[in-house]
């Protein structure tokens, strides 16, 4: 464990969970930003919070893939254990749906194909992912979900949060049928607290796919055991019910992700991922605009902004939104705000 947290200048708190809070950072060493997750104060004590954390950590600087942010090391701050990773400039998944039902707006077609096949890509990954001796680990992340898909500037989609990760060689277990993870986002067999395997984040990834083709929640309830119960019965509406631009052939390749019975679901990440990517070789493999939607989603604030991009701002009197702050590609299924 490294413990050299005094090379970080804490810039603001970006987040803060039920477990760990977020902070930009840089590093005054390197000038890098990056973000901080640290342990909350208040669970130092509790040895199992701690050994999640450490777990994550653990398991999180072993994976290395585009899609999946990148952690550097594992260290002690303000008495607080804390581990330094990849800095997303942009937002997550949920902030995008948030926006899209507030406004009537439901992503393009593609953009949400291709955020899917990011996060397969790095499920996929970390489902195969060995350890030095080249055993498989076994991998299952557990919480796939929008808050958990970051979303970059730059068009980077990344999944983070390995909080609730599972291996077998994980020394702390699992209470058999405790179950962990966002309500909405369980798959059937884990909502009964059976034991689940890969193809449990192959259904969450079926849950993201279909509310980012029609803006609204799969799951919901006001009273969280309700939701266990409609996740249970696994009853999920025809997406072209909702968004009749999603073609059949989209259509089926969720629906099978989604399956109630994990034996008829896509086996692998992978054979989801390479369905989603025929279907954007079907309709020509739209480029894209990703990047431009996030930024008109949520605009840099000049803090945030690269130097060159702040010092334009500045210099033509530009807010930091007009500088990033191109139009959006997208269409509006009901209501009269277009974002076209």
């Amino acid at each position: 464990m490294h413990e050299k947290a005094t090379q970080f200048e804490i810039l603001n708190r970006v987040d803060v969970g039920g477990m760990a809070e977020i902070f930009r950072a840089r590093n005054t060493e390197t000038g890098e930003i990056l973000a901080i997750k640290r342990i909350l104060p208040s669970l130092v004590g509790q040895a199992e919070f701690v050994k999640m954390f450490i777990d994550e950590a653990g398991v999180c600087l072993t994976l290395k893939h585009p899609n999946i942010v990148r952690v550097d090391q594992i260290g002690m701050m303000d008495n607080s254990l804390f581990m330094s990773m990849e800095f997303v400039d942009g937002t997550n998944l949920r902030e995008v749906l948030s926006f899209a039902n507030q406004y009537n707006f439901i992503l393009p077609i593609h953009e949400a194909v291709r955020i899917a096949i990011c996060v397969l890509d790095g499920l996929q990954y970390a489902h195969v992912h060995t350890n030095e001796k080249g055993e498989p680990l076994n991998l299952i992340h557990r919480d796939v979900s929008p808050p958990n898909i970051l979303l970059g500037y730059n068009g980077d989609v990344k999944i983070t949060d390995f909080g609730l990760v599972k291996s077998k060689s994980q020394i702390s277990k699992t209470v058999p049928g405790l179950i962990k993870g966002k309500f909405s986002y369980l798959s059937p067999e884990a909502a009964y607290g059976e034991s689940i395997d890969l193809r449990s984040d192959i259904y969450a990834v079926g849950i993201v796919l279909w509310e980012m083709l029609t803006s609204r929640p799969l799951f919901v309830d006001p009273v969280e055991m309700k939701i266990l119960d409609l996740v249970r019965k696994s009853i999920v509406p025809s997406v072209r019910s909702i968004n009749p631009l999603v073609p059949e052939s989209l259509e089926a390749i969720i629906m099978k992700g989604l399956a109630r019975d994990r034996a008829k679901r896509y086996q692998t990440a992978q054979a989801f991922a390479d369905d989603l990517r025929a279907f954007l070789e079907s309709i020509g493999n739209p480029a894209s605009e990703l990047g431009e939607i996030v930024s008109k989603i949520k605009p840099r604030k000049a803090d945030d902004l690269p130097k060159d991009d702040a010092a334009r701002a500045a210099a033509t009197n530009e807010s930091p939104a007009a500088v990033a702050e191109p139009a959006v590609s997208g269409r509006v299924v009901a209501g009269e705000d277009s974002l076209e």
